[in-house]
């Protein structure tokens, strides 16, 4: 019975009379074939009862016997009001709940041999999508017992329960899931839910001979307030029963604690990496794990939205179970600055969930393009695991496919024994149970041979150094350890980062080479990871407590650390930015197309550890002490430091050689450049101010309610419009941008993706061509961004015109020249157009100084015209060149004043010759620049009478007129005394064109001739 949510007509007609869409008129006669009655299992009879997260309804799913069994739903108000009733559905099984925020009731739905779906109902009780949770070759072998959603509806948790009997074997890893109850974690973007993780939590190891035995009953729930954390706190109950006493039961109760990690490994080259990787350009690919694959597109080349991908690799078992996966638990990519140059293979970690410990690695490098037109291939990895590759979709040359997969073995996992911390750790997670926690995490890079990562849970950190031609003898050595000290239990039950201490992050400062280690806490413990690799020793982290505000250090006598800093919160996301001063040098006076043009020098100074909370969407950053500033006594870490409030409302960050980029929920993105004047350096503080307002957002953004009209006038004037701003839309977020290029790929909130180009980045590109003497790629960058062509120029005048040659020698499309000259103005771009770039105290240091560019201008500024001496040193060097026709006529037509009547000559001398192409052509562009009865009085002024007759054809004035005129003219030159005849028939055509004084030069030669005139 539908009572609140009744339907209502609304006079829309029959369907017999609808439309129908593609289906045609056919579908309105056609009659629904009603739906087969299916009894349900006796197992599926019971009650489920799950409320929306306000309160204010609750459903209830139970059996109806009325209708064979079938399950059905209702949904009532908190007052027992009935609001909705649904429909009846075949093979609908328990596991009911409510997805908060979006408030849709999820259930389950089995379809004998084609899946097990999640299927999603409104509150009125109608159907609103569904996606499929198991494919038909495993959906026989599970039931789903329950499902729940976290607090912010972000990741949903499935008990699934196997339904094969265990054979009496020991099984691998791999097979084990297939006879265990498990608990999938699963995210959504983009309408497309994939799955992140798999937790058994039945078996507590792969061998028969445990003490507790599987088949229990099994339950979960999300812990409340955990996502404001930024921590998803899953707690799984397992009732337990010894084998020998079936009488005696007990439970096991395990706590996860997820975070939203994003491997981005960023690109920290000190200097631009134009100049460090000429040979090889960062593909720029992405990874996204759903499952058992991997999909991966190069952004670099094709923007292929989620859940769609260029590629997909997926890891299976050769033999026995052909539809068995290995679950892929981790994939790790290098950044740009560590790539593999000589082969422009980029080699990436792959990490399968095992219950070996640590976890199965498998190396696999990468390289855009397929080795021929077939769209699958296999690889063999190891005995009991091969990869596939397949081709999904884009262009095969620009596609990631695999060159090659190498398991890696990691060797000498244990530690010296006098270190018994961390002997204790390895031999208590070497018996853990097959449940999760085993893999490894926050791998950080240091070379191409070189990672650390973190192991056990947080509690321990590795380094491997590993040789591709070798990766069977690849070693481990554990460089820190957690101390065995545990801070106090919290009062504050939603933040579960309290309950123990642990690692929860790695980055490392590139400029000195440390490692940053995140607790968490938020203390952020700063090593020399040249100091521990040489020690050759597992060191104790420093055991660190905030009570009122205030770090309380425990175990100091192992002390190795260089500092310490301090966040509120511990950070998903942990970056160290280098800031550089830049230092001027003047460009080289060489012409050479082959010669790189350096204008500045990059000196590293300054190192600021940037934490991204994301639940709060606040950005804190800390200036890490250099060397000189460490005083190396142990009550250095006493002097434990707090981060600063960059940003409210960020919600993502991305370092690029020479910006960083964050992205604002006030629908900005806003470039930061990384250079900073050598005096604010000196000072930390000056430096924490100006990292400041670089990423304040000007106050008539803040408020975007209030009207331009009513900002003061002089308020108007000085435009908020900034070239490091770029707009975007609400909750937008990073994915990936071209270390030497401008592209910026961004995914909104709905999961499309989009591809921006913020003129900051499009003018430091272009800025890093020009110093490089890139004429030609410069040039036509400028026009696909429509960027003004007079920066050609007013970027660096002294190095424009000592390279003219080597510009035309570069530029093969002429046309490219022409809109250049075409575009020349007087003014400076510099300073008007792109003043909020160039204009910037940084960004002149960056450019080689103003004051430099203004010394080495051509000519005298106060006296000389910028564009006639551009076109001056232009037609000095095209030389009247045919393939530069085009270009010569408009250098002609912009002078000031305009030599229009040299360019007629130019083509005049083309016609002449019978080249009727250049003359057409010429003329038409000449058009541009003037009318055709301007071009007419100008050929007349050239006197030649012929050309411009010529131009007069094209007027549309009357040629009885234009005709007589010019016979008249040809007329005075009949007879001797030519000379003479010459000057009068000059003077007469000056005085039809107003050119006065001119036309007295020429009466004055016409002498005895001209009064003879007057006497007739």
């Amino acid at each position: 019975t539908l009572v609140s949510a009744a339907p209502v007509a609304v006079g829309w007609g029959k369907k017999e009379t609808q439309f129908h869409g593609s289906l045609g008129k056919e579908a309105a006669l056609s009659k629904p074939e009603p739906a087969s009655v299916v009894d349900c299992a006796p197992t599926d009879e019971q009650y489920e009862l799950a409320w929306r997260d306000d309160g204010q309804y609750f459903v209830v799913s139970w059996s109806d016997s009325t209708v064979q069994h079938r399950r059905r739903f209702r949904v009532f108000t908190d007052s027992g009001e009935l609001f909705s009733t649904s429909d009846t559905l075949n093979h609908w099984e328990p596991g009911l709940c409510w997805r908060p925020r979006i408030q849709l009731i999820t259930a389950i739905q089995r379809r004998p041999k084609r899946g097990l779906d999640v299927i999603f109902f409104e509150i009125n009780a109608e159907r609103h999508g569904e996606f499929q949770l198991l494919d038909e070759s495993i959906e026989s072998m599970f039931r789903v017992h329950n499902m729940a959603f976290d607090e912010h509806g972000d990741v949903l948790a499935v008990l699934c329960t196997s339904t094969v009997e265990q054979p009496h074997t020991c099984l691998s890893f791999s097979l084990i899931h297939l006879f265990s109850t498990e608990v999938r974690l699963l995210t959504c973007s983009n309408y497309h839910w994939s799955v992140k993780r798999e937790l058994l939590v039945d078996h507590t190891s792969t061998s028969l001979d445990d003490d507790l035995l599987p088949g229990c009953p099994v339950t979960f729930t999300w812990a409340v307030g955990a996502p404001r954390s930024g921590v998803f706190a899953l707690h799984v109950a397992n009732a337990t029963r010894v084998k020998d006493r079936p009488d005696l039961t007990g439970t096991v109760i395990r706590c996860w604690s997820f975070s939203a990690a994003y491997d981005r490994n960023e690109c920290m080259a000190i200097e631009s990496c134009s100049r460090l990787h000429e040979e090889f350009r960062s593909p720029g690919f992405v990874a996204s794990i759903d499952g058992e694959h991997i999909q991966l597109t190069a952004m670099a080349h094709s923007i292929i939205p989620p859940p769609m991908c260029a590629s997909r690799l997926t890891f299976k078992q050769p033999t026995g179970f052909p539809n068995l996966f290995s679950k892929i638990a981790a994939v790790s990519f290098p950044g740009p600055w560590v790539v593999q140059r000589e082969s422009n293979v980029v080699t990436i970690l792959v990490q399968l969930e095992s219950a070996d410990f640590p976890a199965r690695l498998f190396a696999v490098g990468l390289q855009c393009g397929t080795p021929g037109p077939q769209r699958n291939e296999r690889f063999d990895c190891a005995n009991d695991v091969l990869m596939e590759a397949e081709w999904i979709t884009g262009a095969q040359n620009v596609i990631p496919w695999p060159r090659y997969v190498h398991a890696i073995n990691l060797l000498d996992t244990t530690c010296p024994r006098e270190n018994h911390r961390v002997n204790e750790i390895l031999s208590r997670w070497s018996h853990v149970p097959v449940c999760g926690g085993k893999e490894l995490s926050h791998f950080c890079w240091l070379s191409c041979s070189q990672f650390v990562f973190v192991a056990c849970a947080g509690q321990l950190v590795g380094l491997v150094n590993w040789d591709l031609s070798d990766l069977s003898t690849t070693r481990v050595s554990w460089l820190l350890a957690v101390g065995s000290s545990i801070s106090k239990p919290s009062t504050d039950h939603s933040n579960p980062r309290d309950s123990s201490l642990r690692i929860c992050g790695l980055c490392l400062s590139i400029d000195e080479h440390r490692l940053c280690v995140q607790l968490t806490n938020g203390c952020v413990v700063i090593y020399s990871i040249e100091k521990l690799i040489v020690s050759q020793e597992c060191h104790i982290v420093p055991s660190v407590e905030i009570e009122d505000n205030k770090p309380v250090f425990h175990e100091l006598s192992s002390y190795t650390a260089d500092c310490i800093l301090r966040f509120p919160l511990a950070c998903e996301q942990l970056v160290a930015v280098t800031f550089t001063t830049v230092t001027p040098r003047r460009s080289a006076t060489t012409v050479s197309t082959k010669t790189t043009q350096l204008s500045t020098i990059c000196t590293p100074t300054r190192s600021f550890l940037l934490g991204l909370h994301q639940p709060s969407h606040r950005l804190y950053g800390i200036c890490i002490p250099v060397s000189s500033e460490l005083v190396q006594t142990p009550t250095l870490v006493r002097q434990s430091k707090p981060a600063a409030l960059l940003i409210e409302l960020c919600s993502s960050i991305l370092v690029l050689p020479n910006y960083l980029l964050v992205t604002s929920m006030r629908k900005l993105l806003v470039c930061v450049p990384t250079q900073f004047d050598a005096t604010v350096c000196a000072n930390v503080e000056v430096c924490m101010t100006e990292l400041t307002s670089r990423l304040t957002i000007p106050s008539e953004l803040l408020n975007s309610a209030q009207s331009i009209s009513r900002i003061p006038q002089q308020q108007q004037a000085q435009s908020w419009y900034n070239d490091y701003l770029h707009p975007i839309e609400t909750g937008t977020v990073l994915v990936s941008a071209d270390p030497v290029d401008s592209k910026v790929v961004l995914q909104a909130a709905r999961g499309n993706l989009e591809q921006v180009h913020p003129r900051a980045l499009v003018l430091s590109h272009l800025a890093n061509l020009l110093d490089n003497l890139k004429y030609a790629e410069a040039l036509v960058f400028m026009r696909r961004h429509r960027v003004n062509f007079n920066l050609l120029h007013d970027h660096s005048p002294v190095l424009f015109r000592q390279n003219l040659n080597n510009l035309l020698e570069q530029v093969e499309c002429t046309d490219l020249l022409t809109l250049f000259v075409s575009e020349l103005v007087e003014d400076d771009v510099c300073k008007a157009m792109y003043g909020t770039f160039y204009g910037s105290p940084v960004a002149q240091l960056y450019r080689g100084g103003l004051s430099e560019r203004n010394v080495y201008r051509l000519g005298p500024t106060q006296t000389t015209s910028k564009v006639n001496s551009v076109c001056d040193a232009l037609l000095s060097e095209m030389a009247n060149d045919r393939r530069y026709i085009l270009t010569i006529l408009t250098c002609y037509a912009k002078k000031r004043p305009s030599e229009l009547h040299n360019a007629l000559l130019l083509l005049e001398k083309f016609r002449a010759d019978g080249d009727m192409t250049c003359w057409e052509s010429g003329v038409r562009h000449l058009q541009y620049f003037a009318t055709p009865p301007e071009l007419y009085r100008v050929a007349l002024g050239t006197y030649d009478l012929d050309l411009a007759q010529v131009m007069a054809q094209r007027t549309q004035l009357d040629p009885k007129e234009y005709l007589a005129n010019l016979n008249e003219l040809r007329a005075i030159t009949d007879g001797d005394q030519m000379e003479l005849r010459l000057a009068y028939q000059r003077f007469k055509i000056d005085d039809q064109l107003a050119r006065y004084s001119e036309a007295i030069k020429q009466l004055k030669a016409a002498g005895k001739f001209c009064g003879s005139v007057f006497e007739v």
